[in-house]
């Protein structure tokens, strides 16, 4: 009798220290190339570079900014074959 009661009394000692993590749901974790965001749980990035914007990035009561890089110089025509004399 005592040995079943042992036992019993540890099985109620597993399961209350594994409730916490059996309880926990998974956050659901969304990346979409195509819209420039990202999601997981609470916290969530946007990527889009509309020109003089910012890039903003939330998670919890946190909010980071940051610049969009600028646009690259136009590519230089190419030079002209100099002419020949002849």
């Amino acid at each position: 009798m005592r040995k079943m009661m042992l036992l019993a009394a540890m099985l109620a000692v597993v399961l209350v220290a594994v409730a916490p993590a059996l309880a926990q749901d998974e956050p659901a974790v969304v990346a979409d190339a195509k819209a420039k965001t990202a999601k997981a749980g609470a916290a969530e990035a946007k990527a889009p570079c509309p020109e003089g914007e910012f890039v903003e990035a939330k998670a919890g009561g946190v909010v980071a900014k940051a610049p969009c890089p600028p646009k690259p110089p136009p590519a230089a025509a190419p030079a002209a074959p100099a002419a020949r004399e002849g």
